[in-house]
């Protein structure tokens, strides 16, 4: 009788660290570079200038991902329609601490050398992407901004794609 109560034990006391581990998942990931894994691309986070992390639910479950590239979660995001993006973080280009991407500044640029050639840096305060934007002749954008404008860029480049949804050639 004993060993019966032991094992139940072990069921609940595995449920609730199980609970518990989920609860605790926000903020920016604790990307390891030469490490991580990029959720989009499967290459090796290597430049936290231009890295971005994200909170996802993903078949019910809280789970950071991490990305080489901002436009990399960009994609990502557009790519799957079935992941729910909880929070999306980049890095500022100059200090490399995590930013919510909803609040950042952003420059895109040819010029701008990015791991996955997005030419997206993230800018924690909109004087820092103006400097950088006024060196490279581009104007800075807002996160919404951004989005669109990688959505352009990859769509002239390689056509729609075919998207759960309807989203994607042939789509009305």
């Amino acid at each position: 009788m004993h060993r019966q109560s032991m094992m139940a034990a072990c069921v609940v006391c595995a449920g609730l660290v199980g609970g518990c581990g989920e609860r605790s998942v926000s903020g920016p990931p604790n990307t390891r570079l030469g490490r991580d894994v990029c959720a989009e691309c499967d290459m090796i986070v290597s430049d936290d200038r231009y890295a971005a992390g994200a909170v996802i639910r993903k078949q019910g479950r809280l789970e950071h991902a991490h990305y080489d590239d901002i436009g990399c979660l960009l994609d990502h995001s557009r790519f799957h329609p079935d992941i729910e993006f909880v929070e999306e973080y980049v890095r500022d280009s100059i200090t490399r601490q995590w930013v919510r991407a909803a609040g950042a500044s952003f420059v895109m640029s040819a010029q701008v050398h990015t791991p996955m050639a997005s030419g997206i840096a993230g800018f924690a305060t909109l004087e820092a992407a103006g400097e950088s934007a006024g060196g490279l002749g581009v104007k800075v954008q807002a996160w919404d901004e951004v989005r669109a404008s990688r959505r352009e860029w990859m769509e002239s480049r390689y056509g729609k794609p075919a998207l759960p949804g309807g989203d994607g050639p042939g789509s009305k």
